[in-house]
């Protein structure tokens, strides 16, 4: 009966809904239409024919971007997370790089901004983590294992692979290093952790006192690739979450930080400080940069805890473009040039910050930079998208003052033409999610922020002055 009451109800209010004019709910597909209409509306179009065009400014590249191809080995498949992220996923690439193997990459996701795809689980199995390497056709799911399989003589013989040594006593040292930064990052007020940190600092120097260019000895060791990434990870936490830009390795060169470069304090451990200039030399330490590491640590090791904010206002509010720069001219080069390797995805990447992600979509994953998984983007804001990235190519190629103001000129027209707050967010939207080394070495990622937060500021300009009427 009670079912039938119910049946009589329902039926009864879709009548008078029907009889009142009220339409019945649209289909899902159209209720999302609607709501990236309201995003930005299909009328919404932009004239620039200022903006150059795409083949226009691929001239003036010439060989800034390094296409970094190699012949590939099928026999060789190296799985690595696609965020460049992973620690032990860097420590093989290193000794892949080192030891110039051959070999195709494959990539999947770190467990916390989204799920592994079927192929990697059919190969590596349901349970397995990042990284695995394959050596004709033995799987290896651990970077020690995957490093000491390179390092196998019959399988990759010198001299065309220089060997690559371990040294086991070492691997307290790492161990306790990536310890002591984890849970300094996580929990700075544990008892006793600042000291651990800078103690297991100590023991990697007195590693290197009795006169060794490496930490294998006189040439680069699996030692040397496995501490690598774990320094890097420990500057940037000394940096940016504690203010200590002293910890060695956390600036190879001088311009590697341009955020921080005007502070100047001597490295707190000399010896290591010279070891990670040598060893980033070679080329095959592809390092992140302070802001990556920043914001995608937190994210594995669960949470953040801040001891000063000096620097990290410095890394993640100095994206301004300084023509004065020395040597910025390539760096810019290559910026530009990576806006142009793939319009169309870059485009459309950067439309998904135009609307707000659904809460399923924020639950999706936890890490909220890395937003692996596709959305919809309103399809209306692609063509604006591509010319407002146009202009922030020509910015970043403009090497003279008249140029200058001519793309300045071109980005305010193009900036009152377009719905000012959805293109802000896609800019800004891009802007954060520049990852160092996975798009682009830190020098060529830094001024891409740059470039793309000039023409948010351009954007938030005009939007102000809509919204604000003059005195």
């Amino acid at each position: 009966m009670l079912v039938l009451r119910l049946a009589c109800v329902v039926a009864s209010s879709a009548a008078l809904a029907a009889k009142r004019g009220f339409a019945q709910p649209p289909p899902a597909d159209d209720r999302r239409a609607r709501r990236l209409a309201r995003v930005w509306p299909a009328d919404a179009t932009v004239d620039v024919p200022a903006a150059p065009t795409w083949d226009e400014l691929s001239q003036r590249f010439g060989d800034a971007v390094d296409a970094r191809t190699a012949a590939a080995d099928a026999s060789v498949v190296f799985w690595r997370d696609a965020a460049r992220w992973c620690p032990y996923c860097q420590s093989v690439e290193i000794v892949l790089a080192e030891r110039r193997i051959d070999h195709v990459v494959r990539v999947a996701p770190l467990r916390c901004y989204g799920e592994k795809p079927a192929e990697f689980l059919d190969v590596a199995g349901v349970d397995a983590t990042l990284p695995v390497l394959i050596v004709d056709g033995r799987v290896y799911g651990s970077s020690r294992a995957a490093m000491r399989a390179l390092c196998d003589e019959a399988r990759f013989p010198s001299p065309k692979h220089p060997p690559v040594s371990f040294d086991g006593a070492f691997s307290a040292i790492e161990r306790e290093l990536a310890t002591a930064y984890g849970v300094w990052l996580v929990d700075g007020r544990r008892r006793g952790i600042r000291e651990r940190f800078y103690a297991a600092l100590d023991a990697l120097e007195a590693t290197l006192s009795d006169g060794r260019p490496f930490f294998g000895g006189k040439r680069p060791s699996c030692e040397d690739a496995t501490i690598a990434p774990t320094l890097e990870r420990a500057a940037a936490v000394a940096a940016y979450f504690k203010g200590d830009a002293t910890v060695a390795g956390g600036r190879v060169r001088s311009d590697d930080e341009l955020a921080v470069r005007s502070i100047g304090t001597a490295p707190r451990h000399p010896l290591v400080q010279a070891w990670a200039e040598r060893f980033a030399e070679r080329g095959h330490w592809r390092r992140a940069d302070w802001y990556t590491h920043a914001h995608s640590l937190p994210v594995q090791l669960g949470g953040q805890s801040f001891d000063s904010f000096e620097i990290r206002d410095l890394v993640d509010g100095a994206w301004i473009l300084d023509d004065g720069l020395e040597d910025s001219t390539t760096r810019r080069r290559q910026a530009a040039a990576l806006l142009a390797r793939n319009t169309d995805a870059i485009a459309r990447f950067a439309a998904r910050g135009c609307r707000k992600p659904t809460k399923r979509e924020r639950d999706r994953t936890t890490a909220p930079l890395a937003d692996a998984d596709v959305v919809d983007v309103p399809q209306a804001a692609l063509p604006a998208i591509d010319a407002l990235l146009r202009l922030v190519a020509a910015r970043l190629l403009a090497d003279e003052d008249a140029t200058r103001d001519s793309v300045e000129a071109a980005a305010a027209e193009a900036a009152r033409s377009v719905p000012t707050a959805p293109a802000h967010a896609a800019m800004a939207y891009l802007r954060d999610r520049v990852g160092v080394p996975r798009d682009a070495d830190h020098p060529a990622a830094h001024e891409l922020r740059c470039g793309l937060n000039w023409m948010c500021k351009v954007l938030l300009s005009v939007y102000l002055s809509k919204i604000i009427p003059p005195f």
